[in-house]
Protein backbone atom coordinates (compact mmCIF):
# COMPACT_ATOMS: atom_id res chain seq x y z
CA UNK A 1 0.00 0.00 0.00
CA UNK A 2 1.36 3.39 -0.96
CA UNK A 3 1.27 6.38 1.35
CA UNK A 4 1.00 8.71 -1.63
CA UNK A 5 -2.15 10.67 -2.22
CA UNK A 6 -2.75 11.54 -5.83
CA UNK A 7 -5.51 13.96 -6.68
CA UNK A 8 -6.33 14.94 -10.23
CA UNK A 9 -7.43 18.49 -9.55
CA UNK A 10 -8.52 19.23 -13.12
CA UNK A 11 -10.69 16.10 -13.17
CA UNK A 12 -12.31 17.11 -9.89
CA UNK A 13 -12.90 20.66 -11.09
CA UNK A 14 -14.48 19.31 -14.27
CA UNK A 15 -16.76 17.03 -12.25
CA UNK A 16 -17.75 19.94 -9.98
CA UNK A 17 -18.52 22.02 -13.07
CA UNK A 18 -20.76 19.25 -14.45
CA UNK A 19 -22.50 18.88 -11.09
CA UNK A 20 -23.13 22.63 -10.95
CA UNK A 21 -24.60 22.54 -14.47
CA UNK A 22 -26.95 19.75 -13.37
CA UNK A 23 -27.87 21.77 -10.27
CA UNK A 24 -28.74 24.75 -12.48
CA UNK A 25 -30.97 22.57 -14.66
CA UNK A 26 -32.68 20.99 -11.66
CA UNK A 27 -33.13 24.37 -9.98
CA UNK A 28 -35.33 25.48 -12.87
CA UNK A 29 -37.49 22.42 -12.33
CA UNK A 30 -37.78 23.07 -8.59
CA UNK A 31 -38.67 26.72 -9.03
CA UNK A 32 -40.82 26.72 -12.15
CA UNK A 33 -42.11 23.32 -13.18
CA UNK A 34 -45.27 23.10 -11.10
CA UNK A 35 -46.43 26.65 -11.80
CA UNK A 36 -45.67 26.35 -15.52
CA UNK A 37 -47.40 22.99 -15.75
CA UNK A 38 -50.47 24.37 -13.97
CA UNK A 39 -50.53 27.41 -16.25
CA UNK A 40 -50.40 25.22 -19.34
CA UNK A 41 -53.54 23.43 -18.16
CA UNK A 42 -55.58 26.61 -17.77
CA UNK A 43 -58.60 26.57 -20.01
CA UNK A 44 -58.52 22.81 -20.57
CA UNK A 45 -61.65 20.91 -19.72
CA UNK A 46 -61.49 17.23 -19.07
CA UNK A 47 -62.41 14.78 -16.34
CA UNK A 48 -58.79 14.15 -15.42
CA UNK A 49 -57.65 17.83 -15.38
CA UNK A 50 -58.94 18.30 -11.83
CA UNK A 51 -57.01 15.23 -10.66
CA UNK A 52 -53.91 16.42 -12.47
CA UNK A 53 -54.21 19.84 -10.85
CA UNK A 54 -54.44 18.17 -7.42
CA UNK A 55 -51.32 16.15 -8.23
CA UNK A 56 -49.44 19.28 -9.27
CA UNK A 57 -50.53 21.06 -6.09
CA UNK A 58 -49.16 18.16 -4.05
CA UNK A 59 -45.86 18.27 -5.94
CA UNK A 60 -45.11 21.85 -4.95
CA UNK A 61 -44.81 20.87 -1.28
CA UNK A 62 -42.25 18.09 -1.75
CA UNK A 63 -38.64 17.98 -0.64
CA UNK A 64 -37.05 19.17 -3.89
CA UNK A 65 -35.88 22.55 -2.47
CA UNK A 66 -34.25 20.78 0.50
CA UNK A 67 -32.56 18.24 -1.77
CA UNK A 68 -31.37 21.02 -4.07
CA UNK A 69 -29.79 22.88 -1.14
CA UNK A 70 -28.07 19.72 0.07
CA UNK A 71 -26.58 19.07 -3.37
CA UNK A 72 -25.45 22.72 -3.62
CA UNK A 73 -23.76 22.41 -0.21
CA UNK A 74 -22.09 19.17 -1.29
CA UNK A 75 -20.75 20.81 -4.45
CA UNK A 76 -19.49 23.85 -2.52
CA UNK A 77 -17.79 21.62 0.08
CA UNK A 78 -16.06 19.51 -2.57
CA UNK A 79 -14.88 22.66 -4.37
CA UNK A 80 -13.55 24.07 -1.09
CA UNK A 81 -11.73 20.81 -0.35
CA UNK A 82 -10.09 20.82 -3.78
CA UNK A 83 -8.96 24.43 -3.39
CA UNK A 84 -7.68 23.72 0.15
CA UNK A 85 -5.66 20.82 -1.23
CA UNK A 86 -4.19 23.03 -3.98
CA UNK A 87 -3.27 25.74 -1.47
CA UNK A 88 -1.67 23.18 0.87
CA UNK A 89 0.23 21.65 -2.03
CA UNK A 90 1.67 25.04 -3.03
CA UNK A 91 2.52 25.90 0.59
CA UNK A 92 4.40 22.62 1.03
CA UNK A 93 6.19 23.13 -2.28
CA UNK A 94 7.22 26.64 -1.18
CA UNK A 95 8.56 25.26 2.12
CA UNK A 96 10.54 22.56 0.33
CA UNK A 97 11.94 25.11 -2.13
CA UNK A 98 12.95 27.43 0.73
CA UNK A 99 15.07 24.67 2.34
Amino acid sequence: MSDEIKIEVDTLRDAISKLNAAIDMFEGYVNNYVSEARNSLDGMHSNFIQDLMKTLNNMKDNSNPKTLNEVKNFSENIAAAVEAYVEADYAIADQITAC
